[in-house]
């Protein structure tokens, strides 16, 4: 799962460049945060339960 999340924080950030208005923008912007959050949740659960 964190490749997934890991692609779409970089396609929502590539997004962001061209975004047109403001609530696509808001919703990229989102998307890069809460994926982020849930990136290092997962990466903590690794390390927990696997190292």
């Amino acid at each position: 799962m964190i490749p997934h999340h890991q692609m779409e924080v970089m396609m929502a950030s590539m997004a962001q460049i061209n975004s047109q208005h403001a609530e696509s923008l808001e919703l990229q912007r989102a998307m890069v945060r809460v994926q982020s959050k849930e990136m290092a949740q997962m990466q903590q659960w690794y390390l927990q339960w696997y190292q």
